[in-house]
């Protein structure tokens, strides 16, 4: 017989020096059996100013890295549902002066 789930709360200790590193630009692979997370800074004012008009792919604008985190499918997944989770809320919430995107992030 299998045995009953348990569910563990953890608490991540707040300090000063954990200060948030702010990201605006998220990557996903995977690699094997694990998840690899880039995030990572985009300054807007390193945006181009235009698209080249002679029809050339653009070669790219460079992201700050901020970290990398990789992890397994089952951390991924509990991932996934917690970010599904808060997500979620603020919708419900409807908290003003908060974007509210439609389900599926529209692509660019």
């Amino acid at each position: 017989m299998a045995e009953p789930k348990r569910t563990v709360r953890f608490q991540f200790p707040v300090t000063p020096e954990r200060i948030p590193q702010y990201i605006n630009i998220t990557l996903a692979n995977h690699i094997n059996d694990d998840v690899v997370l880039d995030f990572g800074f985009l300054d807007p004012f390193c945006l181009p100013a235009a698209l080249p008009t002679n029809g050339a792919e653009p070669s790219g604008v460079l992201v700050q890295p901020v970290v990398r985190v990789a992890m397994n499918a089952r951390v991924a997944e509990q991932l996934y549902q917690q970010l599904h989770n808060v997500l979620s809320e603020r919708r419900r919430q409807r908290l003003p002066g908060v974007k509210h995107y439609p389900h599926q992030p529209p692509s660019v």
